[in-house]
């Protein structure tokens, strides 16, 4: 029994490290736009903060009204709902943040029990991405379509990575199958990596926007992320993955605002 409880208390500790790194991304003031952007870890507690939430997948684009401000481009995606922990702030100077990532909350108890012992509430909320069908007034750029297509594939691929993570890390450690899912998860990851530096290849306009050449980066160190799960098999791994995962999701809201859609 107390050889137990010394294990749940290293396990509580070491989530509570996790929600702190989380805590400090927010209580660096110094830190310039262009160095948040070029490491994505800086903004994993941040998800949704920039930029409203956007979606896509049928297109339908159509003719502009500039005067009224219509839409000349509208797609509707597939949707990624999933489940987060909001860790309360204190004031202004340290904002609340969100920690986790799980298509249920069942797996999220263990996020909530580390927000308690550091002193923190925590509370379990469910978020979507996209929100609704996207918008886009103006011209259409060339690359816009690939890009949505490319939407839509991450989108079904952080549905599966959420579908992982809606397994506690006590349950994953002792089961075979699910680390087979890893492998298929971090291949499906490498897919997306290649198409979308092929998009960036073969459109210098889409590459010239730096939150697309921030979503790369985030996309890289999500697969990183998923790398170092598989080959150390620990909870830190474990939670790291969930907070890049967000991180992923703010880096899309962020793109869909930039290259236009409200």
């Amino acid at each position: 029994m107390r050889r137990r409880n010394k294990k749940g208390q290293m396990f509580l500790l070491l989530l509570a490290t996790v929600l702190l790194l989380a805590a400090l991304s927010q209580l660096l003031p110094a830190l310039q736009k262009e160095e948040i952007q070029s490491n994505p870890l800086l903004l994993f507690s941040t998800d949704g903060r920039n930029g409203p939430a956007a979606e896509g997948g049928n297109e339908n684009p159509s003719a502009s009204d500039p005067e009224n401000g219509a839409a000349s481009y509208e797609v509707e995606l597939d949707q990624l709902t999933y489940y987060t922990v909001e860790v309360a702030g204190k004031g202004e100077e340290e904002p609340s943040y969100f920690a986790g990532f799980s298509n249920g909350e069942k797996a999220l108890a263990s996020w909530l029990a580390a927000a308690s012992s550091a002193g923190r509430e925590g509370k379990l909320v469910q978020k979507s991405f996209p929100e609704g069908r996207l918008q886009r007034p103006g011209e259409v750029p060339s690359y816009l379509s690939e890009l949505m297509l490319l939407c839509n594939q991450q989108i079904r691929h952080l549905r599966r990575g959420a579908d992982f993570f809606g397994s506690s890390w006590e349950e994953i450690e002792t089961q075979n199958t699910t680390w087979k899912r890893l492998d298929l998860l971090l291949e499906e990851g490498r897919e997306c990596r290649r198409q979308m530096a092929g998009l960036g290849a073969y459109y210098q306009s889409l590459k010239d926007i730096q939150a697309f050449g921030s979503l790369e980066t985030g996309w890289a160190q999500w697969i990183e992320r998923l790398e170092e799960l598989k080959q150390n098999k620990d909870g830190r791994s474990f939670w790291l993955a969930q907070q890049q995962a967000l991180a992923v999701v703010n880096l899309w809201r962020q793109l869909l605002w930039d290259v236009g859609f409200v």
